[in-house]
């Protein structure tokens, strides 16, 4: 490749951002990894003149945080408000190069959310409709097999650990919980 197709223009642009991380504990060596990895491309990018934007932040929603503050004794807003701030002040000390530090319960991030929620809307991707399945609350995904094909596979879920909960989309409440240690 000519050495002139490797230099930037000024419509260059290079994005990187690290995962937004769950809040249910204080970061870890694991946070750390992912952070200076893109934080070390992001150096990188702008040392060869691209205009880089580097994101990092928390997510700040979901069982597993309310699960956590509750077994810390404290309210939702409470340990997110905490943990954040270590991740933030962490990465501070380190002296990474972030660009922006977005918290998913920030005024900016959710009117974000909205504009986007309404653009997909607006464009006739969201519809009304029904999906019931097996949500791992652990897993923060919906099981791709059946609790029963589990069952099957390894003798009735024995030494696995599953926490699926049943639920129906949209608005219906959980109906089921398996637990199995």
């Amino acid at each position: 490749m000519p050495a002139a197709a490797l230099e930037p223009t000024m419509t260059d642009k290079f994005y990187i951002t690290t995962p937004i991380y769950y809040v249910n504990a204080r970061p870890h060596i694991g946070h750390a990894y992912t952070t200076i990895a893109c934080d070390t491309i992001a150096r990188r990018q702008r040392m060869m003149g691209f205009d880089t934007y580097f994101l990092t932040g928390t997510d700040e929603h979901g069982q597993k945080i309310e699960r956590a503050a509750q077994a810390a004794g404290k309210t939702p807003q409470q340990l997110t408000g905490e943990v954040s701030a270590a991740f933030r002040g962490l990465w501070d000390r380190m002296g990474l190069t972030y660009d922006d530090f977005i918290r998913t319960t920030s005024d900016k991030h959710k009117q974000g959310v909205q504009a986007l929620w309404r653009r997909i809307r607006d464009n006739g991707y969201i519809y009304k409709g029904h999906y019931t399945g097996q949500y791992c609350v652990f897993g923060l995904g919906w099981a791709r097999r059946t609790l029963s094909r589990m069952r099957a596979a390894d003798g009735n879920g024995a030494g696995r650990k599953l926490f699926l909960q049943a639920v129906g989309i949209p608005g219906q409440a959980a109906s089921a919980l398996y637990r199995r240690a």
